[in-house]
């Protein structure tokens, strides 16, 4: 996963992503790490964290994140891409 942030926050500088844009990701990354490591604190002291937990704040992390940053970073990797094809 960090490495999946690693690469998109990379993307950032390359696709010229507006500077309260590329915040506004970074900050959901963070989040989700901070919940992910919430959930496995919850694990190791034996508080109500199950795997089910897991799978559903993963999913509903996943569609969020998806819907409201990562779109975005998909039309300007196809915009790249077809001007790429058009040089």
């Amino acid at each position: 996963m960090m490495v999946h942030f690693d690469n998109e926050q990379r993307l950032f500088a390359v696709l010229s992503l507006p500077q309260s844009m590329a915040e506004s990701h970074c900050k959901a990354h963070i989040e989700i790490i901070d919940e992910l490591v919430q959930w496995q604190w919850g694990m190791m002291t034996g508080a109500k964290a199950r795997k089910r937990d897991l799978a559903s704040l993963m999913e509903k992390w996943v569609n969020r994140h998806h819907d409201e940053h990562d779109v975005y970073l998909e039309a300007l990797l196809s915009k790249v891409s077809m001007c790429k094809q058009l040089a």
